[in-house]
């Protein structure tokens, strides 16, 4: 089974997740109630109330691969530009 890792929980998305919980929808951020991080780590299937996606642990954990990717290039493109950046302050200005 696929491991939950971007379940978040209705009262702030930064504290860790109990197995008590309520899941909330990635995409348009409603709670829904009946849906535990528990119940998703047992396959639970729910829709989010608004946007009506589907989502479910493997989609979850989809979804944390790719914003890991996202963080992940992002860090990677603002490294290159501040490389780029240094080597055009140190660069010799001619006049």
């Amino acid at each position: 089974m696929a491991t939950v890792l971007a379940f978040s929980t209705s009262v702030n998305p930064s504290f860790p997740v109990t197995h008590d919980a309520m899941a909330t929808c990635p995409g348009c951020h409603t709670v829904d109630a009946d849906v535990t991080a528990a119940a998703v780590s047992a396959d639970a299937v729910w829709r989010g109330a608004q946007c009506r996606q589907h989502w479910d642990a493997k989609r979850l954990a989809a979804v944390a691969a790719y914003a890991t990717w996202c963080e992940q290039r992002n860090m990677v493109e603002r490294s290159s530009a501040l490389s780029s950046l240094d080597r055009a302050i140190a660069a010799p200005v001619t006049t």
